[in-house]
């Protein structure tokens, strides 16, 4: 007799097995619904101007910050510039002859140094030699053809 009071009948069985279905597919979807929701702020955020804006900032100060502690900087803030093609570097001013793509290049107003992050070391360091736009009859003066790097023809960093 006792077998028969502790059973419980299939009717019961199938809707608490229904009811056990239920709960758990709610439970998975909110949880899905949740990671979803939170995925995409996270994708708006990273996206939004102000967010990227941030990030260049951080990642300037780090590399100053990285710099400074290799060698004295100067006053001014640099603009910061990352070697992407060492090779046509290397053709078009000796200064970059040790350049890796990757490394960083900081220019301030009267000093350029070259940086390689992955080192954590100086390669080269010059001055900045603000020169005029060169014609076709004017022949480069002595200090210009050993300029290390042409501030004019640098791409500024937004």
């Amino acid at each position: 007799m006792e077998d028969q009071d502790t059973q419980i009948p299939l009717s019961k069985k199938k809707s608490l097995a229904k009811k056990l279905f239920f709960f758990v597919f709610a439970v998975l979807f909110f949880a899905v619904a949740g990671v979803a929701a939170y995925s995409s702020y996270e994708l708006y955020k990273i996206k939004s101007q102000n967010y990227q804006q941030q990030a260049i900032e951080k990642q300037a100060k780090d590399i100053i910050g990285a710099v400074g502690k290799l060698i004295e900087l100067p006053s001014d803030t640099p603009k910061i510039a990352t070697v992407t093609d060492a090779e046509a570097l290397k053709k078009n001013q000796p200064f970059f002859d040790n350049s890796q793509n990757g490394d960083k290049i900081l220019i301030f107003q009267k000093e350029v140094i070259l940086y390689r992050p992955s080192a954590d070391k100086i390669i080269n360091v010059g001055p900045v030699i603000n020169s005029p736009p060169q014609t076709a009859t004017q022949p480069p003066s002595p200090a210009e053809s050993v300029n290390p790097i042409d501030v004019k023809n640098e791409p500024e960093k937004k």
